[in-house]
């Protein structure tokens, strides 16, 4: 009976570790940033694979050719959207990254300020190193003016064994430093997702131009099959692909136009380029939920920074009374005796 109890115990302290444990992850930023890499990789792999086929049918169907030398043609522009696709995959990537770090620093260090659940010195640390290399440049003035890192600071179990509450209970003054950095980390996060949000919203306007380009390439085929003898033609001038002196222009009475019409790859491109331009609305949804999460840290790593310091004024205060209630009796026993 006692080793079942005792068992029993062991099983109740794991489950409770568990979730106090559970407790200190942003969900809502794990969320934003599940949201965010799903947007990314389905704008920048349907994206990439769309442009392949926007070539290949420019080439086979429209009879374009690459144009030789430097001349910025269709061709070369594709190419420069494919490497500008590269780039948005590994800059959000890392991005994403900055801001799950930011969200486990600002639910850490108000959790463990109040004592929800208290973080292993290695933990600690290796917190401190991350934000050290992700946000060395964000450092508060105070923190830089009393020339204390914003990574370390005289409250942080690296440089003392000292909980918070052991520093209150000894009479000590809790550093207000690591909320000011985070503080000071969310109001930069802040404005970076903010232009990072309006630089979707162009992406997603953007994208939704060779959606429509295509929708108006699949209606063709679609009233060309439904009326017959229609004559209809595309041309491609027409959406800026190519100059006004070149006619490069296809229609339906063409065999060009048929065999387009009757394969898979106008069919899949068009449909690539619709879960891109969902995929760029994705990442602005995630953008949004970023700047919420993020103004949300800052109020409220702002309130408890202030929280903070009225707490350090009222326990000095209670210890200066107490300092002078303890002098004021020791006068008059000795006054007495």
């Amino acid at each position: 009976m006692e080793e079942n109890m005792e068992e029993g115990q062991t099983q109740k302290g794991c489950f409770e570790c568990c979730i106090k444990c559970l407790g200190g992850i942003p969900y809502a930023s794990l969320i934003a940033t599940i949201l965010l890499y799903a947007g990314v990789a389905l704008f920048c792999g349907c994206g990439h694979e769309a442009l392949s086929g926007t070539v290949n049918i420019l080439q086979t169907y429209f009879e374009m050719a690459r144009t030789a030398g430097d001349t910025l043609d269709v061709f070369t522009m594709i190419d420069i959207f494919k490497y500008v696709i590269y780039g948005i995959a590994a800059a959000f990537f890392v991005y994403g990254i900055l801001l799950m770090v930011e969200g486990f620093f600002t639910t850490g260090a108000i959790k463990d300020l109040y004592g929800d659940f208290k973080i292993t010195t290695c933990g600690r640390c290796v917190s401190a190193w991350t934000r050290r290399l992700a946000a060395a440049a964000w450092a508060p003035p105070e923190a830089t003016q009393q020339g204390v890192s914003p990574a370390r600071c005289p409250s942080h179990p690296c440089n003392t064994s000292l909980t918070p509450r052991n520093e209150r209970s000894r009479g000590g003054s809790r550093s207000c430093i690591p909320l000011r950095s985070a503080e000071a980390a969310a109001q930069r996060f802040i404005m970076l997702t903010y232009l990072f949000m309006l630089a979707w919203l162009g992406v997603t306007a953007f994208t939704s131009l060779p959606v429509y380009m295509y929708f108006n390439l699949w209606t063709i085929c679609r009233n060309t099959t439904l009326v017959e003898g229609a004559n209809l033609c595309l041309d491609l001038r027409q959406f800026g692909i190519v100059t006004i002196g070149e006619e490069k222009k296809i229609c339906t009475v063409s065999e060009n136009f048929l065999r387009m019409c009757e394969s898979t790859e106008l069919n899949m491109t068009f449909h690539l380029f619709i879960v891109a331009l969902a995929g760029a609305g994705a990442a602005v949804i995630a953008m949004v939920h970023y700047l919420m999460v993020l103004s949300a840290n800052w109020a409220y790593v702002k309130d408890a920074c202030r929280m903070q310091k009225y707490e350090d004024i009222k326990s000095k205060e209670e210890q200066e009374l107490h300092d002078i209630h303890s002098t004021r009796s020791k006068e008059r026993l000795n006054a007495y005796t």
